[in-house]
């Protein structure tokens, strides 16, 4: 077949193919080329991904360990040992727990009274059971001056800590 044509169809046979091989590796540049980039963009997007996951890392990493909030025994203790420390006696201390419906949260209170206190160390020690124990808050705090003219007081103190189980 090739043989039967002439030369000008020949020459026109040859310029079509090579036309069409050339629009052949033009489109499929382009889509080496759109695919290439595609492959760029979604690379820069994953760097971008990871700096934000390193840097949230960071930020977590960062945040100090929060100590855990004391059970019963060590709330009692803690409770003992700030007491003596600035030489307070109480007339009583009771606990007791409570458990919260479905939360599953156990609250401790720890009652307390005191007869014939002077109010600076009773202040001090508060502030270190409250600011400086994690959970510890106050609930009921009731004070009295049974006696005219004197600094001492009587005292009524509750705290509580609630603990999830």
């Amino acid at each position: 077949m090739w043989n039967r044509l002439s030369p000008r169809e020949k020459l026109l046979l040859v310029i079509v193919v090579i036309i069409l091989f050339i629009l052949g590796l033009a489109f499929v540049f382009q889509i080496i080329i759109k695919k290439q980039q595609e492959i760029e963009s979604s690379i820069e997007k994953k760097r971008k991904d990871l700096q934000t996951l390193v840097r949230l890392k960071n930020q977590i990493s960062a945040i100090p360990k929060i100590p855990d909030i004391p059970d019963k025994n060590e709330l009692l203790t803690i409770i003992t040992q700030k007491l003596q420390e600035k030489q307070i006696t109480p007339n009583s201390i009771r606990d007791r727990e409570e458990k919260t419906g479905k939360t599953k949260t156990k609250t401790i209170f720890v009652d307390m009274s005191f007869n014939g206190i002077a109010l600076p160390p009773f202040w001090e020690f508060l502030y270190e059971i409250e600011y400086q124990q994690r959970g510890v808050k106050i609930k009921e705090l009731v004070i009295r001056k049974p006696l005219p003219g004197r600094d001492i007081f009587d005292v009524r103190l509750t705290l509580y800590v609630e603990k999830m189980e």
